[in-house]
């Protein structure tokens, strides 16, 4: 065996791709069990290491797999692997292909600056929040209705108000970690508060075998608490309608709410369209659905899918800003006592956060990581160094 030598960016993408081929593992596969994005993956399959932080996820759960080649990535060695990517990058072209060189690599490149992508929640620890002087973690969740609310994210609120009262179907779509589960949270403390708006989610329907039958009877069964999966149809259509008028009588604002729409099969999402403006039911109720962006991609490309999208609002939650971000981080400190963000985070650790992060959920974390790694030197404020390394 050669002389083991260090791991650098070049060769750590091979010894990681050779441990995926080894237990077959895609992008996919991997991401969802560390917790991140599949481009995030893809970033350590290019030009980016995995940071400490990662890695210390990324190593327990390939020890108990490969041990072998779990054992390079942790001591940060490789033995033959660089003999083999030599040989790899001057193999034989396939047939009809180019020079001897490298095989050109199928996925685009990806820029140096990205967000950065866990969506798995980090806290700080009590040694962490006794080192900076804090007695509460200000990134531990709020109640519904405490939420930072930037420009952007209110007007998502207002245009979702603005839908449900004049009983619209309202798309809200977003990645993970972008605050939509914080605003349907925001939304069903308003319903609780003000009674008005009733939120029917209609928990146990099955989103594999949504049609316009299952999506009546289980928003009867949120309504009335009746089963009525065995009523014959037009029996189930106008307890439906007399229902749903009883609701807006009452000045009620009836509402269809759809968490992970994006899962929704073609035929599902023309079940909830046709539920909205069939002739017995038109407007009598809002439907609010929420799902990842692939859910408005669908809406906006596939013909199958047309006669719902022209009655759909597409509502993005955008992603936010440097300012945001620092207003944002000063917040989460304000709530818990700590007035002067900047004993915290300097300003320029804040910019530093701002472009690897721009989601809530991201930013919680690359702060949090970036703490812990001030702490590791025994530094008790966050400059760019840390929110490099976190």
């Amino acid at each position: 065996m050669n002389t083991a030598r260090k791991v650098d960016e070049a060769v750590w993408p091979d010894t990681l791709a050779e441990l995926m081929e080894a237990q077959g593992w895609s992008k996919k596969a991997l991401a969802r069990e560390m917790g991140v994005e599949p481009v995030t993956v893809r970033r350590w399959l290019g030009s980016a290491q995995p940071s400490e932080v990662a890695r210390a996820r990324l190593i327990p759960f390939c020890e108990s797999r490969c041990p072998p080649l779990a054992a390079l990535l942790a001591l940060g060695e490789v033995h033959d692997l660089a003999q083999a990517r030599e040989a790899k990058a001057h193999r034989s072209p396939r047939k009809g292909g180019g020079g001897g060189g490298p095989t050109k690599p199928t996925d685009p490149p990806i820029p140096p600056e990205e967000p950065v992508m866990i969506t798995t929640r980090e806290y700080l620890t009590p040694d962490e929040l006794d080192h900076f002087g804090l007695d509460v973690d200000p990134f531990e969740d709020e109640m519904p209705d405490d939420l930072y609310m930037p420009k952007g994210l209110a007007g998502i609120e207002a245009a979702v108000i603005r839908g449900i009262r004049g009983r619209k179907i309202i798309a809200m779509v977003g990645p993970p970690g972008s605050g939509k589960s914080a605003l349907v949270r925001r939304l069903w403390a308003i319903s609780e508060r003000e009674k008005r708006v009733k939120l029917i989610a209609p928990a146990l329907m099955d989103r594999r075998k949504v049609t316009l039958t299952t999506l009546s009877v289980a928003i009867l069964r949120d309504l009335i608490q009746r089963d009525t999966s065995n009523m014959h149809a037009e029996g189930r259509a106008q307890l439906l309608r007399q229902t749903l008028q009883a609701e807006l009588d009452a000045g009620q604002y009836p509402v269809v709410f759809i968490d992970e729409a994006h899962d929704l099969r073609d035929d599902a999402l023309i079940a909830v369209k046709r539920l909205w403006d069939s002739h017995v039911l038109f407007r009598q109720l809002a439907v609010i659905l929420v799902g990842q962006a692939p859910l408005a991609g669908r809406l906006r490309s596939d013909p199958t899918l047309a006669e719902l999208a022209g009655r759909t609002q597409v509502l993005e939650v955008p992603a936010w800003g440097e300012d945001a971000v620092g207003a944002y981080l000063a917040w989460r400190l304000a709530r818990i006592g700590c007035a002067d963000a900047s004993r915290i985070f300097t300003a320029p650790a804040v910019k530093a956060i701002a472009s690897r992060a721009d989601r809530p959920l991201w930013i919680n974390n690359v702060a949090v990581l970036a703490m812990r790694q001030a702490r590791l030197v025994g530094d008790q404020t966050v400059v760019p160094t840390h929110v490099g390394r976190a």
